[in-house]
């Protein structure tokens, strides 16, 4: 007698999923009312690592299971092939080919939810009258002509593979191009930063982190490489000597017992990202309240205040340089504008609302909008002098636009998953692209014609970590 399936499935599993498709997809709000009400933050499941899509990934599995169901017969024959029908998970399917209705789906739901229902994408609707076909028609070629164009850029792509399981989806969390452009640095969750040349070649791995590697960065001089982790180690690795996995100075945050010496107050909600300009004369920093603020440490340090003084309360701090309003979801990525540039004063934003914004940030005035993409805007990367500005996106592109006009000079696309992380060679001449699939690209700029190049500083002396 053959032995049942051993299948289980509990309320906590499915809220679990539901959580985790609810946080992917930005709903915040809903997301946190699930994880109260259902009591997640009791249960096993919500330290379990539930892979981006996977609740979609398992309705479109038991899709699948529904339609071989509906069409199979008592004869053992199957109808499927010949079946011209839509199948759909929400209505009951008639099959072209005649025969009873499959069993009856769940009950329609109502289509005004925008919490679990995002609204379509531009140019999703159907096309109903001539003109539109006719536009459609001109976009459908330009998009072709622009895969042509993807296509033949392809071949100069590198990827980078990681894991020689496919079935690990562990994301890559991090990428960094030493200053010279012959290594690129990675990092990933399962804690090791893993050493690539800029061929794609693997040199070696670092390990020590006991949780997902969240940044890596090298030193102006290609010498030291930092890395930190969610273990709440951040390692100072010494990338001269001949052991690569040296460890020169080892860190461990949060220990208590640091006092700050100056607190900037402004943000009404989580301060995410800090990014200090190349000048060293002002930080910005953005937050979860939608904004970005600029802070003038050049005034601060001259004014020579104790640190730990406060503005009154109800005023602004007094070294708030200007407040960048303008994004309706939450900033993913900020950056300024390289110095060998005369648009060093440029900050670009990207956030979950699908834009990216440049911003001046000496009158704190929005300069560009850039709306080109589809999905929110995860990440952007600034060519070695400026010139071009590379974003990447949740809708799975990499855009490359001209600062001086905002024009977009390159596009492509990796036809699966999202963009994560950016990184422009320091040299100028080729792009680091993290991808969601598992892949790092590199893409070779020099090549299409959008090189920014610099020319790569000389060693310098060997240098010791303070």
């Amino acid at each position: 007698m053959a032995r049942a399936p051993n299948l289980k499935i509990t309320s906590d599993d499915v809220n679990a999923l539901v959580y985790s498709y609810l946080e992917d997809a930005g709903f915040q709000h809903t997301s946190y009312a699930l994880r109260h009400e259902a009591r997640l933050d009791s249960s096993p499941n919500l330290n379990v690592r539930i892979p981006r899509g996977e609740l979609i990934k398992l309705l479109h599995k038991a899709l699948l299971y529904s339609e071989a169901e509906a069409h199979f017969r008592r004869d053992g024959a199957n109808s499927n092939d010949q079946c011209t029908a839509p199948f759909s998970i929400l209505k009951t399917h008639h099959c072209s080919q005649g025969g009873p209705p499959s069993l009856p789906s769940p009950p329609e739901v109502a289509r005004n939810r925008p919490e679990l229902f995002p609204p379509p994408r531009p140019g999703s609707p159907a096309i109903s009258s001539s003109g539109e076909k006719r536009k459609a028609s001109a976009k459908a070629e330009a998009r072709a002509d622009k895969r042509a164009k993807t296509a033949e850029a392809s071949e100069e792509i590198v990827a980078l593979r990681h894991a020689p399981d496919l079935s690990d989806t562990r994301d890559i969390t991090a990428i960094d191009w030493d200053r010279t452009g012959a290594r690129i640095a990675t990092g990933s969750y399962d804690g090791i930063i893993r050493v690539w040349t800029a061929e794609g070649t693997h040199l070696f791995n670092l390990s020590f982190h006991q949780g997902a590697v969240f940044a890596a960065k090298w030193s102006p001089c290609a010498s030291w490489l930092l890395s930190a982790s969610l273990d709440g180690t951040i390692v100072i690795w010494n990338m001269l000597t001949l052991k690569p996995d040296k460890i020169e100075q080892l860190l461990r945050v949060h220990n208590g017992d640091q006092h700050p010496i100056k607190t900037f107050l402004g943000h009404e909600d989580e301060v995410n990202i800090m990014r200090l300009s190349q000048d060293r004369t002002s930080l910005a920093s953005s937050s979860d309240d939608r904004t970005v603020r600029v802070w003038d440490l050049a005034a601060w340090q001259a004014a020579g205040v104790d640190g730990l003084v406060r503005a009154p309360k109800g005023q602004p701090d007094p070294y708030q340089k200007c407040v960048l309003r303008g994004h309706v979801r939450e900033v993913c990525s900020l950056g300024w504008c390289p110095n060998e540039n005369a648009r060093q004063h440029l900050l670009v934003t990207t956030a979950f609302d699908n834009t990216s914004r440049i911003w001046d940030t000496r009158d704190g005035s929005c300069v560009r909008e850039l709306l080109t993409h589809r999905d929110k805007v995860y990440t952007h990367s600034f060519s070695s002098r400026g010139r071009y500005l590379a974003t990447g996106s949740a809708d799975g592109r990499v855009l490359v636009y001209d600062m001086a006009s905002g024009a977009v000079l390159f596009e492509w696309d990796c036809q699966q998953g999202g963009v994560f992380e950016l990184e422009w060679q320091k040299t100028g001449d080729q792009l680091g692209v993290c991808l969601e699939n598992r892949g790092v690209a590199i893409l070779d700029m020099k090549r299409l014609g959008l090189g920014d190049y610099v020319e790569p500083p000389l060693p310098g002396p060997k240098t010791k970590v303070v």
